[in-house]
């Protein structure tokens, strides 16, 4: 069975895509976001397997509380954490695009404001303008800034220092693993693990 529709271990069976969408973005974590053409493809491949992976951190929160009437006050203090609160504003801001004092769209310069840019960034002896230049700083926004490239958090209005986005993925899924595991919500044999579809070699910590 590949879907939790009928399933009677719901989380069990969430918490394993969690970690299958992980497992495929840790297989592109070492590669360079960016080609000598300033191509971008990997650094948007990366983020994608990232917010699928926090998409599933973030639904865990109503399928831990839903399945189980004794968790829910459990499950108020996993998620209050910086982490998991960072988690669900990103989530949030992809799926419902609300553009209020919390969540911000993307939203790209103006051709004039580009061009004032790029002839300050002459006047001062610069020849490239990076792609990150061209957006309008809003929030959260995922960019992928610094030479090397990494993919960073920006929270706008916030003093905070942005937050590395695969550090962040880590930290997440860390958290809710520990919870599930605590509760034993894992799969118990070898042969639930291949059930559930947990990644190969998977172990209980």
């Amino acid at each position: 069975m590949l879907s939790g529709s009928y399933s009677g271990t719901p989380t069990i069976e969430l918490w394993g895509r969690t970690l299958r969408w992980l497992e495929r973005l840790r297989a592109l974590s070492n590669l360079p976001l960016y080609d000598a053409n300033f191509d971008y493809a990997t650094a948007w491949e990366v983020s994608d397997h990232a917010l699928a992976v926090l998409g599933c951190c973030d639904s865990m929160r109503d399928w831990l509380r839903k399945s189980d009437k004794s968790l829910v006050d459990d499950v108020k203090k996993l998620y209050a954490s910086a982490n998991l609160r960072a988690c669900r504003d990103i989530v949030n801001t992809t799926k419902h695009l609300r553009i209020d004092d919390r969540h911000y769209a993307v939203a790209p310069l103006r051709e004039a404001v580009i061009q004032m840019i790029g002839e300050e960034r002459r006047r001062q002896g610069a020849t490239v303008m990076w792609p990150e230049e061209f957006l309008r700083v809003t929030e959260p926004l995922i960019g992928a800034l610094g030479h090397p490239a990494r993919l960073l958090v920006l929270f706008h209005g916030k003093e905070a220092p942005p937050l590395d986005l695969l550090e962040l993925v880590e930290g997440c899924v860390a958290e809710i693993g520990a919870f599930v595991e605590a509760r034993d919500l894992v799969p118990k044999n070898e042969g639930q693990r291949i059930s559930y579809g947990y990644p190969r070699g998977w172990k209980k910590q």
